[in-house]
């Protein structure tokens, strides 16, 4: 197995750097909102430890089907959505095109 040397602190291989600002900018001028949908509690607990570390983002709300992701957005308006495909009920692959058609904006 391959020692990859993360730092316990460092979740940069996790998140891509797309939740981020260069150090010249300034920072965001309101706090963006997530929906984190995954299946593995594990998974979900990374992901907000290290968005937690993010300057301007926020997880709203979790959930572990897809059926639990449509009422969500629904209810909570996020700006984006992290979501794995292997879903309970209903599966990222199902859930993708009814969020686009039910809320374009995301």
């Amino acid at each position: 197995m391959p020692d990859h040397n993360f730092k316990t602190n460092d979740c940069s291989y996790m998140i891509p750097r797309l939740f981020s600002f260069k150090k010249n900018d300034s920072p965001p001028t309101r706090q963006h909102t997530i929906v984190h949908a995954s299946k593995w509690k594990i998974l979900s607990k990374g992901v907000s430890i290290c968005l937690e570390k993010e300057v301007g983002y926020e997880i709203i709300a979790t959930c572990t089907s897809g059926k639990q992701l449509l009422t969500l957005l629904e209810h909570t308006k996020p700006d984006f959505v992290i979501t794995e495909l292997a879903l309970d009920e209903m599966n990222g692959l199902e859930v993708l095109p009814l969020m686009k058609q039910l809320y374009p904006e995301l």
